[in-house]
């Protein structure tokens, strides 16, 4: 694939049946949570998995009692974010999409790692996520670690980047940990 719009293409068009997702999400979860960089974190921020995405709901109990961030998209102002500490906090939003019911911070508060949702990941840290720009906006200047995580078939040869495109230190599928080009910047 050489442009974004055919892998994002080709990644919507893949589908995992239930019980593979949630295989495939506690395999996940269970390389997520020996990382050195996840173990030691404060404060993480992650999303709720939807469609082609990792359930994460594990995810974020697991990571109790540290901080727990969720995006909330609001509009042209790109993303807010706002502290849960409780999966029942959760709302449904437009796109099919799970979201705090508040979030009164405009920015990425200071986390230590943030898990970062996309349709497709490459080796060297790229990400493909559904066009919008938000994440790319958001993380642009953050000092968090930066960990993509996807399904298997989340994982491609290639993601085409832009100047734009912020990349990830690591990218964690149910059966790899892959750290990317500027992983360098921060000790696993």
């Amino acid at each position: 694939m050489n442009s974004k719009a055919a892998l994002r293409q080709a990644q919507c068009a893949r589908v995992l049946e239930p019980s593979e997702r949630t295989r495939q999400s506690d395999a996940l979860r269970a390389r997520l949570l020996s990382m050195d960089v996840l173990v030691q974190a404060k404060a993480v921020a992650l999303f709720v998995g939807v469609r082609h995405e990792p359930q994460t709901r594990r995810i974020f109990e697991a990571l109790s009692p540290r901080a727990r961030w969720f995006p909330k998209v609001a509009g042209a102002a790109g993303l807010q974010w706002a502290q849960v500490d409780a999966w029942d906090a959760m709302r449904p939003a437009p796109f099919g999409l799970i979201e705090p019911a508040h979030a009164p911070e405009a920015t990425l508060p200071p986390v230590d790692v943030i898990l970062v949702p996309g349709l497709a990941f490459d080796r060297r840290g790229g990400r493909l996520g559904w066009g919008k720009g938000y994440y790319d906006r958001a993380l642009r200047g953050a000092s968090a670690y930066r960990v993509g995580v996807c399904l298997a078939p989340g994982l491609v040869e290639t993601v085409p980047t832009e100047d734009h495109d912020v990349l990830m230190h690591a990218v964690v599928t149910p059966d790899a940990t892959l750290f990317g080009e500027n992983a360098r910047e921060r000790v696993r």
